[in-house]
Formats: C-alpha cells, structure tokens, sequence
C-alpha cells in the first residue's frame, strides 16, 4: 500500500519530487517554516510577551503564606529553665500605592514588546529576501549555463564548417586552431558555470529543507513589474521614516528614555500597605493560643545610596544619546539604500531596454558575418568576434534581468512594505519549462509595484508588517 502511495506521488508530480521545478514562492513559503534562526526570532517574541505581565506585577497586590515552628529557650536568674515549642503561621498582603519607579518599568516592557515584535517582522522579510536573492542569482546562473551551452554548440557548428572548408583549401589551421581556443574556454566557462548552479541548489536546499533539482524560470520575454509611484522621493521618505530598523532603533531611543526616567523615580518615595494575619499555637502549657493582626501604610524614602543611582542615571543619559546616534545612523542607512535600489531599478530597466535592442542588432549581425563568411567576404576571426558579441550581450542582459528583479524586493524591504504577496506576483512571472527567447505564458504581464504593496499606487503610508 505504501509503495502505490510513494508511486503515485511519484507520477503526479508531488511538491517534494526532485523532478518538478521548483518556484519561488514554494521555496520562500518552505523557508519560513524551517529556518531555524525564524524560529528562535519568534522565540525572542514570545518571551517579550511576558515582559508586559512582569511588570504589571509589581503593581498588583501579593498574598504570601507560610508555617513555620519555633523552639524557645527563657531563662530568669533565679527561676528555673524553661524550655517550649510552639507552632504558628502566617498571612500577609501587600499593595504598593505609589511606585514610580514600577509603572514606568510597566510602560517600558510595552516598548520592549513592540520592539520585539518589529525585530520579527524584520527577521521575516530578511528571509524572505534571502530566499529571493538566492533564487534569482541559482537562476541567473541556471541561464548562464544554458547560454554558455548555446555558445559551445555555434563554436562546434563553425569548426566542422571550418573542418570541411580546409579539406577544400578554403580554411587554413590557424583557424581551427582559433576555434579550438575558444571551445577550450568554453568547456572551463562551462564548469564553473555548473559549480555556481549547484552551490546555488545547495543553498536554496539548506534554507527550504527540501531538495532543488531545477528551479521555474521567467519566461523569455515577460515584462518586468514597474514601480508605482514613480518617485524616488516617495520610496526614500517611506524607508527613512518606516523601515523596521528604523523602527526598532527609534523604539530603542524610547526604552533608554524610560530607563532613565525609571531610574531617577528611584529617588522618589515609595508607599505601600501591608497587613498580615498571624495565628500561634498553644506553647506548650506556658502560654495560650494568640492571633497577631497587622495593618500598615509604610513609606520608604532613599535618602543616602552611595552615589549608585545618580552613576546610574548618568550611564543610561549616555546611553540614550548612543540610541538617538543609532536612530541617525539608521535613517542615513536606509535613505542611501532606498536611493541606490531605486537608481538600479531605474538605470537597469532602461539598460534592459538597450541590451534587448542589441541583442536583436548582434543577432543579425552574427547572421550576416556568417553569411558573408561563406561567400569569401568575412574571416573565421570576424565570425568568433560575432559570436563572442552575441554571447557577452545575452550574458549582460540575464544578469542585469535578475538585478532588476532583486532591486525591486530590496527596495519594498527597504520600505517594510515586502510580502508574500509580492513574492506571489513575481512567481507568475515564472514557468516551469520556458521557451528561451520566446514569450511564455505570462509574456506581457505587467506588474504594479507600489509602497503599499503588490497592488494599488498609493503614497508612502505606515509599514505592513510580514504576515
């Protein structure tokens, strides 16, 4: 029974089976649920939530209890020893009235909690990009190999050509030699190119926790997502004022603010009511059963602590300052980020553009100079030279096609607007088994990709935190 199971999954294609390519969006969803450095960040926030109800407990009253046993010894000059046990137990409660100092370590575990939170949600999107940066580059590589391929092929093609034009007198060995060269660095070209695509298999296997064989590819001609709004200002003010280490470091300001405020109400007095309830058993014939009740309002000032508080105060001063430094630093880092991804999307879809076109020039004219070749007008050399155009142009163009795609994921999580569901869209931008150079399914797809997320263009608004 298990072995038909294990073959019908087999035949139907099953999401773990090695032979069916893998797509982004099943390895981002796979990543998150088994990165382990996932799973410890939403360990951190677990823990942070109880930082709320610690607190609070310091406000709220305490009822302790206890029994205990004592074994009493009196002595009077001049009458005999007594010795007795006796037996008694305890109730006492306790309420603070007024204790700065604990409601704002209240506020602050607040703080704490938010913060823990927004380093999460950072955690989770540094995943998901992770994932999609990976998954682009083992993709880039993937097409590289196949180029590479189609390179040695034309290389292979042209010495037989020359081959049979020699047998003829119409090719000599310089030439052959020539071609030879450069199927011999190919062939090395070719090598590296699969060591870089299984290293990239290997990595997207270690981060999903499942195997990687062959990963979707975008289809030939599918139109890359443009970015609404169109303005470079929109996205830099969105990452310098919501970005989530923004974020995290402005909520870090705020919790060395409250330390230091915590610790000065140190200074201040502290009331609180107790009252305690104190049954004692019989002491053995020399006294009868008593009952203590108490109730006092007790209030506590510091009024000499060595300096301690006031050295305190100081440290959490500077390290206040040190917070609104790194609330600075953030802001610079994400602003130059957020420009520099904008610059690459922008100067990467126009430089698409030009490499399309030249592709489509080198093309016809590789055609040409083979043309002309046959018929006495060009060299061998003029046609490796083609080739050789042909080739580096389609390299740029896969390369530059996949850093537009990663510029475009770095800039929204820059902006703390990057989600699933923007990992969704790109992933129909993908095919299983694209036809290269052709359009695929999706073939003029467009794509919307605005601050408030995969869809919609509206201005830069509060960040959406990872689902």
């Amino acid at each position: 029974m298990r072995r038909t199971l294990l073959l019908l999954i087999l035949l139907l294609g099953g999401p773990w089976s090695p032979a069916r390519a893998a797509d982004l969006f099943t390895l981002v969803s796979q990543a998150l649920q088994h990165d382990a450095g996932l799973a410890a960040a939403r360990a951190t926030l677990e823990a942070a939530e109880q930082a709320g109800p610690k607190a609070r407990a310091a406000l709220l009253p305490r009822l302790d209890a206890g029994w205990g046993q004592t074994w009493n010894r009196y002595k009077t000059e001049g009458q005999p020893e007594a010795r007795y046990r006796q037996d008694g137990w305890k109730v006492v409660l306790s309420q603070p009235i007024f204790d700065w100092s604990s409601w704002i370590g209240y506020q602050q575990a607040e703080l704490v909690h938010a913060q823990a939170g927004l380093a999460y949600a950072q955690a989770r999107q540094d995943l998901v990009l992770l994932v999609a940066g990976t998954y682009f580059q083992t993709l880039a590589a993937e097409e590289e190999l196949q180029r590479l391929q189609r390179h040695r092929e034309m290389l292979e093609s042209h010495a037989e050509l020359l081959a049979h034009r020699k047998q003829a007198g119409e090719a000599t060995l310089i030439d052959l030699q020539d071609t030879q060269v450069d199927l011999e660095q190919i062939g090395l070209q070719l090598e590296q190119a699969r060591a870089q695509v299984r290293l990239g298999q290997l990595q997207l296997e270690q981060m999903s926790g499942m195997p990687v064989a062959t990963l979707a590819r975008l289809d030939g001609e599918a139109s890359l997502p443009r970015l609404q709004p169109a303005r470079e200002d929109a996205w830099i003010e969105q990452a310098r004022n919501q970005s989530y280490p923004v974020q995290i470091r402005r909520l870090g300001k705020e919790i060395a603010a409250a330390d230091t405020a915590r610790i000065r109400a140190e200074n201040y007095p502290v009331v609180s009511l107790s009252a305690s309830h104190s049954p004692a058993g019989a002491a053995e014939g020399y006294t009868r059963p008593s009952t203590t009740s108490v109730a006092m309002l007790q209030v506590s000032l510091p009024l000499f602590t060595g300096g301690g508080i006031q050295a305190r105060s100081r440290e959490s001063q500077a390290m206040e300052w040190k917070a609104g430094e790194e609330v600075r630093a953030a802001e610079q880092q994400l602003t130059r980020q957020a420009r520099e991804e904008y610059l690459k999307i922008s100067s990467g879809l126009r430089q698409l553009q030009l490499l399309q076109e030249l592709r489509l020039s080198t093309r016809a004219a590789l055609d040409s100079t083979r043309m002309g070749y046959r018929f006495g007008s060009r060299s061998s050399v003029d046609v490796l030279r083609a080739m050789e155009a042909l080739s580096t142009n389609e390299s740029e163009w896969i390369r530059r096609r996949h850093e537009v795609l990663t510029a475009i994921l770095r800039l929204k999580a820059a902006a703390a607007v990057l989600d699933l569901e923007d990992i969704q869209q790109i992933n129909r931008l993908l095919s299983a088994t694209p036809a290269p150079g052709k359009a695929g399914e999706h073939g003029e797809l467009r794509l919307s990709w605005s601050l408030t997320g995969a869809q919609g263009a509206g201005e830069a608004p509060s960040p959406r935190p990872m689902p």
